[in-house]
């Protein structure tokens, strides 16, 4: 049984389209992905984070092991920033598609 490790949805995969109305998501999308591989391997290396049945790693003493429990749960309070800014700037680009423009283009952003 899942404890405190959160199931993280799948890294962003930017199109060129992306890049051109928030080349800010590039730089976004590689932290995120690094995030997650860093994620990947340390739960491989402490797979007791994954199961209940699993004493606290507190409790065991073991400095790396908290540090790991540590920064996975900061990693996904940081993604979360991500995701929320990431779904922020969707739904502008949304709103400039379906805005009418004026007859020079201007769509009042």
């Amino acid at each position: 049984m899942p404890r405190r490790v959160r199931n993280t949805p799948a890294p962003t995969v930017l199109t060129p389209f992306d890049l051109m109305s928030a080349p800010e998501l590039a730089p976004l999308a590689l932290l995120e992905n690094a995030i997650h591989f860093a994620r990947l391997s340390l739960l491989a290396e402490h797979p007791q984070l994954l199961y209940d049945d699993e004493p606290l790693l507190r409790a065991s003493c073991d400095r790396r092991a908290e540090l790991v429990e540590r920064f996975l749960l900061r990693a996904y309070d940081l993604c979360t920033v991500l995701w929320e800014y990431q779904s922020e700037v969707a739904r502008v680009i949304e709103h400039r598609r379906s805005s009418p423009r004026d007859a020079c283009g201007n769509d009042g952003f």
